[in-house]
């Protein structure tokens, strides 16, 4: 880079082409002498050194100047690999990077102010927009009481960025975001974002990098020792059909072990939201199958027996309605026995109106989520399927299933692509708009 040439052009002062220079000629050869050298350097000259980019940084046009002082800034936040390289020169590392972290200290509200007034990491530059994002979860991770004026943008940025085309972008959000989660009060702000909680579980959906997968599943698992989170990632986000299908799919252990702590999580946390959730999701089928492999990871085994005997102590005393509305909370609808049994529903539409009809605002509010956001089509067939049969065996479900807005979100699915779906859709409607009690 030409310092001189932008001081020549009046861009940046004398002083600060000088004193980047020195700094770019410190660090030249990418060897373990010159890395000492250009530590020494930094605590020398680190705080001019950073002030001198944070000046120049705002005074730069060209994505390409903007690329490289950005560079030269992340340099600055020095690698711990020297420490485990070379065991003789603990004592110095330790005392030369005390200094460099005095220096991200100091600069920490420069880098911040600065990342908000020009919204470099909203930059359509991939390479800006990412190593921005980089600088500040390092800086954000070393000094946990950034500006919470900054969490809502940040929180925006990851959930564009981690639900994007550009796969290099979400490999980046979801990176930094278990960094960022380490800060207590950011992580609560995220889990009270449902747009944000919703755009991870979305990330999930499809995606085959196993890196990606076991980033993201770490993030929501750090989320649920928020106890809201635990409470509502289920039943507000439909997130165990997505993991179900990742654990079953995957062969690498740290994914598996991943997704195993946060189904455990969910229900130390929250057990009385997510047991019959993990149940209806055949939860408990994927850990039996897991049983049987042999893992070199001891949390994996220790998880899979946790998880197999609290699921299997509650599975073994579920009635057949039981074992219905455990489906239900996992949102993995299948056409099961119950969806399909006439005597099912006969036997048992009376008690969708116990306590006060609470089981069946739950279970028609379930019901209506999936409608508007599955993209399955057995899904949402087996969804049509039982809100038809409802209205079907019980004389006022007509009435209650309007009222709670059921009917029009069905009425919707009969346009759909899917002939199943269609075709569910329009017997579930038949259903609602005739007067049938069948005492048969």
């Amino acid at each position: 880079m030409s310092w001189d040439g932008y001081s020549k052009a009046n861009i940046i002062s004398d002083n600060e082409a000088n004193m980047l220079n020195n700094y770019e000629k410190s660090k030249m050869k990418d060897d373990f002498l010159t890395s000492v050298k250009s530590m020494y350097f930094c605590v020398q000259n680190g705080k001019d050194v950073a002030f001198s980019l944070l000046a120049v940084l705002p005074k730069l046009k060209d994505d390409e100047g903007i690329q490289y002082a950005l560079t030269l800034i992340d340099d600055l936040i020095p690698s711990k690999r020297l420490l485990f390289e070379r065991e003789n020169i603990n004592n110095i590392y330790y005392k030369v990077n005390h200094r460099i972290l005095y220096y991200r200290f100091v600069l920490y509200e420069s880098i911040t102010i600065y990342l908000e007034q020009f919204r470099i990491m909203k930059k359509e530059d991939v390479f800006i927009s990412l190593k921005a994002a980089t600088i500040f979860t390092s800086l954000a991770s070393i000094d946990h009481s950034f500006p919470e004026s900054e969490f809502e943008s940040i929180i925006e940025w990851i959930a564009q960025n981690i639900t994007s085309d550009d796969k290099e972008r979400v490999m980046i959000a979801s990176q930094i975001l278990p960094s960022l989660l380490r800060i207590e009060e950011f992580k609560i702000t995220c889990s009270k974002n449902s747009k944000f909680m919703s755009s991870l579980v979305k990330a999930l959906k499809g995606e085959s990098n196993p890196q990606i997968q076991y980033q993201i599943i770490v993030s929501l698992w750090m989320l649920t020792f928020v106890e809201e989170t635990a409470q509502t990632l289920q039943s507000e986000h439909q997130v165990l059909p997505v993991l179900i299908d990742i654990i079953k799919g995957t062969v690498k252990e740290k994914v598996i072990r991943a997704t195993l702590s946060l189904f455990r999580n969910m229900l130390e946390k929250a057990k009385a939201e997510n047991m019959h959730a993990l149940i209806g999701a055949k939860t408990l089928s994927v850990i039996e199958t897991l049983a049987g492999r042999k893992f070199t990871d001891e949390d994996i085994t220790n998880d899979i027996k946790f998880l197999g005997e609290e699921l299997r102590n509650v599975f073994n005393t579920l009635s057949s309605f039981d074992e219905y509305v455990s489906e239900l909370r996992s949102g993995k609808l299948e056409w099961s026995p119950p969806h399909q049994s006439e005597l099912f529903w006969k036997q048992n539409v009376i008690k969708f109106n116990e306590k006060d009809f609470e089981v069946l605002n739950n279970w028609s509010r379930i019901l209506i989520r999936i409608l508007a956001t599955s993209e399955d089509p057995t899904v949402l067939s087996v969804a049509c399927n039982d809100i038809g049969n409802y209205a079907k065996f019980y004389p006022n479900g007509r009435r209650y299933l309007q009222e709670l807005g059921a009917k029009q979100k069905v009425m919707k699915l009969m346009s759909h692509e899917n002939s199943e779906v269609k075709y569910h859709a329009l017997m579930s409607v038949q259903n609602l708009m005739t007067n049938v009690w069948n005492n048969q």
